[in-house]
């Protein structure tokens, strides 16, 4: 079987790290016997896999993607099919979970949510009656995510990645699924709602595993919330002190978690540089309409711990969440102002498939321009090369879509002015 992370060529820094689902889903599949490769299409042309396909022959090709990757996808899907016809091909991932499997002809079978049991039976040749699976992960990771194996790095060049934190080689790892809050723009309620996490000790031999085998220095811990059980962090930090593993690392947080005693000293102690807060907006009604479950002064008051723990916080902000209108940007503006966090980025709204608003958006008051979505191949990414390229496919009812855009751009270009005049400050002699 070959498995294939396609490319993601709307990213400056596209195949920057190794796609992590991708080699669970073959780490899982090499244990129970089966050659399975894998191809990082950031980092191989439509040739290399022509050629591939040509002298490997596989049975069975699984792509997996995100909403931004579907028009990817799909390209390669049929490039497949055009070469290998009599090859199956399986889609998989958060894109076609979301869609419920409403995918195009070129894919012969859609897996939808955890797959790595399902992938398994297909290579057996167990022939499903039907094109859309419910998939099944490993059996018992509904309980712990310790029986699952380490992704497989090694079927990929890991020097083809050239992600740095603070100018040290780095890659990303995660050491739990799933997140039980149900923000009304966010997906993982359906994808995953109920937080796994690995054990502390096995995490820290993944750390110890990347620093020997690659090198490694830093990491991106890519956790949905990686301090939602701050016992458990501290357990890791603990860990990671008795064996002297030195990493510089970045990491997400909800704002009421960080000010559990002792958690941001332990992460401080162990090389965290970065929390990473979805803030989302600095107005009160805002917060509440989307079911946030936080308030201004909450985040307010975890932006100031984290600074005052000598840790860089980055926030994130979104202008276009249902009941947005121009005074509530303002109020976004006031928030980041005031508080003045080491990084912001400023999104526009991206209405991705079975969240919340998508799926109750008369009840949250937003217009979704579904038609132009699907037209546009689920082209909903907001972290294009070009941001005036973007198009909005929302509005409120107080904002339409160009003013929606205008209030995105005005916000982040005058971040980015400021972010610009400080470090010419800091830069002067």
């Amino acid at each position: 079987m070959l498995l294939i992370n396609v490319a993601d060529p709307w990213l400056t820094k596209g195949g920057d790290r190794p796609a992590l689902g991708t080699l669970y889903i073959a780490a899982y599949a090499r244990s129970k016997g089966f050659c399975v490769d894998v191809m990082d299409m950031n980092h191989h042309t439509d040739k290399d896999l022509s050629d591939y396909l040509d002298q490997n022959k596989p049975k069975m090709v699984g792509i997996s993607m995100t909403t931004p990757q579907f028009r990817e996808g799909k390209r390669v899907a049929k490039l497949i099919k055009e070469l290998m016809p009599s090859c199956k091909i399986i889609a998989g991932g958060a894109h076609p979970t979301a869609v419920k499997g409403q995918m195009p002809s070129e894919f012969d079978y859609i897996v939808t949510g955890e797959g790595e049991e399902t992938v398994v039976k297909l290579l057996r040749g167990v022939c499903p009656l039907n094109r859309v699976i419910q998939g099944e992960g490993i059996p018992g990771s509904e309980k712990t995510l310790d029986i699952q194996p380490l992704p497989a790095r090694d079927l990929v060049n890991m020097d083809k990645y050239s992600l740095k934190i603070m100018g040290k080689k780095a890659t990303t790892m995660m050491t739990s699924l799933g997140c039980p809050f149900h923000c009304s723009f966010c997906s993982e309620p359906i994808l995953s709602n109920r937080f796994r996490g690995r054990s502390p000790s096995l995490v820290v031999d993944e750390m110890e595993f990347l620093r020997d085998k690659y090198e490694i220095e830093g990491l991106i811990i890519y956790d949905d919330v990686y301090t939602i059980n701050p016992k458990r962090c501290i357990e890791i930090a603990e860990q990671m002190q008795k064996r002297n593993i030195n990493m510089t690392y970045r990491a997400t947080t909800r704002a009421n978690l960080v000010v559990k005693a002792g958690l941001l000293d332990a992460l401080k102690a162990t090389g965290c540089v970065e929390l990473c807060l979805g803030v989302e907006s600095g107005s009160n009604t805002i917060l509440k309409n989307n079911d946030k479950g936080m308030d201004r002064e909450t985040n307010a008051n975890a932006i100031r711990a984290i600074k005052a723990a000598g840790i860089k916080v980055l926030t994130y902000m979104i202008i276009g969440l249902p009941g947005e209108t121009p005074e509530t940007v303002q109020e976004s503006r006031d928030f980041v102002e005031e508080l003045d966090p080491d990084e912001c980025s400023w999104y526009l709204l991206a209405p991705f498939p079975s969240t919340p608003l998508w799926l109750f958006r008369d009840k949250f008051d937003i217009t979704i321009y579904e038609d132009e979505i699907i037209e546009h191949d689920w082209n909903v990414c907001q972290a294009q090369r070009n941001n005036e390229d973007i198009i909005p496919y929302i509005r409120t009812a107080a904002c339409s879509r160009e003013e929606l855009k205008s209030l995105w751009l005005s916000s982040m270009n005058d971040w980015n002015q400021k972010k610009k005049v400080r470090i010419q400050d800091v830069e002067k002699p």
